[in-house]
This record gives C-alpha cells, structure tokens and sequence, in this order.
C-alpha cells in the first residue's frame, strides 16, 4: 500500500467529517424506521491548501495519478494517526496564484 507523499501538511480549520449511514423507511401513517446500514464510522477528510508550491502540488498529482482507484496510508497531522483512505473525487482542484505557486488546492479523501 502506497504512503502520502512528503509535502505540506495541509491546511487545518477546514470540516472534518464522521460517516455512518443509516436505512430510513416512510411508512402510510407519517411513521419512520431506522436503522444503521453500517457497522462502523467512516472519516471524510477534506483536505486544502490555501497555498501550494507548484512542485509539491505536481507531487500530488502524481500520487493521485498513480493511486487513484486504490488505497494508501495517511497520517493525521494534528492526531497522528494512520488512516487507509481513497480519493473521494476523480480530480484535484486548484487555481495559478503566480508563477511556481497554487491556491485553493482541494483533494478530498476518506477511510476505506
């Protein structure tokens, strides 16, 4: 299994998310039943860099090249923890600040 590639870590004060699906049936008379569809949580993590170095950025788009459909290993930078996650999208986002810089970098990923 591949490990995140050694770039910044990135930005923190964005959403981090705990996900658990549930099965909801609407019954005739307005009542509900619920139910968990999932044995376990499932962290979302929306990562971002409000700034990137245009070398650590093609550094990610390498690793996301090359792993994309697969799974790989990522240290929480505030928790230490490892995580096996996937991409959750099919692209990474980001806009040109100026030459050899991006901003607003967005690669979503999330446990397996």
């Amino acid at each position: 299994m591949a490990n995140w590639p050694n770039i910044p870590n990135p930005d923190w004060g964005l959403e981090e998310e705990d996900y658990k699906p549930q099965i909801k049936d609407e019954f005739e008379a307005n009542y509900v039943q619920t139910g968990p569809a999932a044995s376990r949580m499932r962290g979302k993590f929306p990562l971002g860099w409000e700034l990137l170095s245009e070398a650590d950025f093609q550094t990610l788009k390498t690793f996301f090249n090359t792993n994309q459909g697969g799974s790989f290993t990522w240290t929480h930078p505030v928790a230490n923890t490892s995580h096996n996650c996937v991409f959750s999208v099919n692209f990474i986002k980001s806009k040109w600040l100026s030459a050899g810089w991006r901003s607003n970098v967005q690669c979503p990923i999330e446990e397996v």
